[in-house]
């Protein structure tokens, strides 16, 4: 009798925060986008009691008011992305400094939907807040690049084997068809279909369809 090789159920993994960008300047409201390593409950995702803006700072509009808090008015989950988007009660200023927390601790706090709480402080460091700092060098566009960001996100697109071959030649490419063995992240890569099979191709930047 030929013994069944036991089969050992992958492990929980809790979530942690791998990204985090900022979109508007001026007159333009804030957004902010956080990515997260593992699919969020959506519903405590979209709690903004878990989220926390505080003033530390700067010369900029109520650069003095340091310790000042600022709500979040709107939390939006795109599961497909793995991103939340963050919409704060006010405008953050560019020439200040802001403390970001990210609530993993707690009843409500953000969890995995496998139900793991949030590892703020990092992998292996379940049910701790995740800290940062929301500075000017966070800043990547205007605020309407922050939806224009997620769908990318959400949708690769596809590439001729032909325009592959003309990005490699012109150097936009990181990685050759051939030496790609996963699919990365579809935020700074295409995905093309060469010698009948699906590889993954790197760019630099998202590029327009040839």
């Amino acid at each position: 009798m030929v013994a069944r090789p036991v089969v050992t159920p992958p492990q929980a993994v809790s979530p942690t925060v791998t990204s985090l960008l900022r979109f508007g300047f001026h007159a333009q409201p804030t957004v902010l986008v956080l990515r997260f390593s593992t699919p969020l409950n959506a519903l405590r995702a979209e709690d903004v009691r878990n989220y926390a803006i505080v003033t530390l700072g700067g010369s900029g509009r109520g650069g003095s008011r340091a310790g000042h808090r600022i709500g979040v008015s709107l939390a939006v989950y795109d599961a497909a992305t793995r991103t939340v988007t963050l919409y704060p009660s006010e405008r953050l200023d560019v020439h200040n400094l802001y403390a970001l927390t990210v609530r993993g601790t707690g009843a409500r706090g953000l969890t995995g939907v496998t139900g793991r709480p949030l590892s703020g402080q990092g992998a292996g460091r379940p049910s701790t807040d995740y800290v940062a700092r929301i500075t000017r060098q966070l800043l990547e566009g205007p605020a309407s690049l922050a939806a224009a960001l997620v769908n990318r996100q959400r949708a690769a697109a596809l590439v001729s084997a032909p325009a592959v071959d003309v990005l490699w030649s012109l150097g936009k490419l990181r990685v050759k068809p051939a030496q790609a063995s996963a699919v990365p992240d579809p935020i700074t890569h295409f995905f093309a279909t060469s010698a009948g099979r699906r590889v993954a191709v790197g760019v630099r930047r998202p590029l327009p369809l040839p």
